[in-house]
């Protein structure tokens, strides 16, 4: 689905394809904000629908007004349905537990719908920041998904992650799942292009096997001492026995008691 060119908004970004996958890590509300009104905007303006999907600390609300803000004429958009807001809870976690396939196929019925409808396309945004650590691994197979059909569809995505709830791990994985990243850097936005992904993934990849690399160390410290102290236990126990069956044979009563046991003799 790589034909045509549709704005991104984005400044630094540019005109993009069908089918483009975009990550921001954002720090706060603003970062958020001054990517997605643009972004939005862009959209509306060019008969595509959107689609936000808002999470803490930004709820609902706050991005209706946001947009209300910022945009002129968001109202009539809203009115005539041509952007819709819809918490995570909502759409990610509306049956039950996050399942990858079930949202995969949302969004390609969503497709169909605003297809249907006469607009362009879809143009979507999905906030990370509602995401446990025990979800993560059925969201990275979700992002992969995505990645990797995407561009089969007339589908513009741009991933918000809290860069700050990311550990390097969540972001390698991240960044490896979108083709476009971008982030603020000392008050500008920078785009994280193919060289600078790689040397990023590098990066990464390298402090996570020096990671590894401790925690296995650590490991086997941890297995070289708790055999030391095994065989100090199992000394000082060898020495406990020692101690008693000396003490044993300095007893003359003991003593005594022996010698009636081999000799036979009875006192009695």
């Amino acid at each position: 689905m790589k034909t045509g060119l549709r704005k991104s908004g984005i400044e630094i970004i540019g005109e993009v394809p069908w089918g483009t996958h975009i990550c921001e890590f954002y720090r706060n509300k603003e970062d958020m904000v001054d990517i997605l009104v643009p972004y939005f905007k862009a959209g509306l303006e060019n008969n595509e629908f959107c689609m936000w999907i808002p999470s803490e600390p930004f709820d609902k609300k706050e991005a209706m007004e946001a947009m209300q803000k910022e945009i002129p004429g968001f109202d009539k958009y809203l009115k005539g349905g041509q952007i819709e807001i819809v918490s995570y809870s909502e759409w990610y976690l509306k049956d039950g537990p996050f399942n990858a396939q079930r949202i995969f196929n949302e969004w390609i019925d969503k497709l169909k719908q605003v297809l249907a409808r006469g607009y362009d396309g879809l143009r979507a945004t999905g906030d990370t920041f509602w995401l446990e650590e025990k979800m993560w691994k059925g969201f990275t197979v979700y992002e992969e998904g995505i990645n990797v059909s995407i561009d089969q569809f007339k589908m513009i995505a741009l991933c918000l992650y809290p860069i700050e709830k990311c550990n390097a791990s969540e972001i390698l994985e991240v960044v490896s799942n979108h083709p476009i990243v971008i982030i603020r850097q000392e008050n500008r936005w920078k785009l994280i292009e193919s060289s600078e992904r790689k040397r990023l993934e590098g990066k990464l990849r390298k402090y996570n096997d020096e990671l590894e690399t401790r925690i296995q160390e650590r490991t086997a410290e941890l297995l070289t001492t708790n055999e030391a102290l095994k065989i100090e236990i199992s000394r000082c126990l060898n020495m406990e026995n020692a101690l008693r069956n000396s003490e044993e044979n300095l007893n003359p009563f003991l003593q005594l008691k022996r010698l009636e046991k081999v000799q036979g003799w009875d006192y009695q």
